[in-house]
């Protein structure tokens, strides 16, 4: 998987996590999951810009 090689080489250049910026209506949010990544945010525009959904921050520690 291209996500996982990108996570191995961010270990291998010395970074112990990861995060990522989904939207929270994309189905890539399962995907991320399955992945081991975890919500640590929701951010929502306010008002008068309805038709941006939120979005998530998502990370992931990365272990040797």
């Amino acid at each position: 998987l291209l996500l996982t090689a990108a996570e191995e080489q961010a270990q291998r250049a010395g970074m112990t996590a990861v995060h990522l910026d989904v939207a929270a209506t994309s189905p890539a949010v399962q995907f991320y999951r399955r992945m081991k990544y975890r919500v640590i945010t929701k951010t929502s525009l306010l008002e008068p810009v309805t038709s941006i959904p939120p979005h998530l921050r998502m990370h992931k520690r990365l272990v040797s």
